[in-house]
């Protein structure tokens, strides 16, 4: 079977400034890793780093995607700061592989997040995909 009919989620090209932080014990003892986001879809995120993430390692990611936060409910729709606030969530490393320049590319794949910010961030993507859908015409 090839590797993309397995796919539950389409990805959408997007490149973006992202974080992402082993989640270790004590919580925070392990360095914020900065990173460039590839793609994304409502399963998961595909990043380019400089340093090997460890395979099946939970991590904690936040992407900085603008106007995701247009999608939420409550109080984060109308709250200024909302708008360079990240979208979090908790991801398991499901493949690390050497690229170009001594880089890392990794697939982290969602396992938890906030259900507002699940919402919104499916909007979001969707929204995405109709641009892109457009701007292909």
């Amino acid at each position: 079977m090839e590797h993309a009919e397995r796919r539950r989620h389409e990805r959408i090209p997007k490149r973006a400034r992202i974080t992402c932080q082993a989640i270790t014990y004590p919580l925070g003892g392990a360095p914020e890793l900065r990173a460039e986001m590839v793609d994304v879809s409502e399963g998961g995120v595909r990043l380019v780093l400089e340093e090997p993430l460890d395979p099946e390692r939970p991590v904690q990611v936040a992407l900085v995607l603008q106007g995701w936060h247009r999608h939420t409910s409550g109080f984060l729709k109308y709250d200024e700061t909302s708008i360079s606030r990240p979208l979090t969530a908790i991801g398991r490393v499901v493949r690390v592989r050497p690229v170009a320049n001594g880089r890392y590319e990794a697939g982290i794949e969602f396992v938890d997040i906030w259900e507002d910010h699940w919402q919104a961030m499916r909007a979001y993507l969707e929204q995405e995909k109709r641009r892109l859908k457009n701007a292909a015409r």
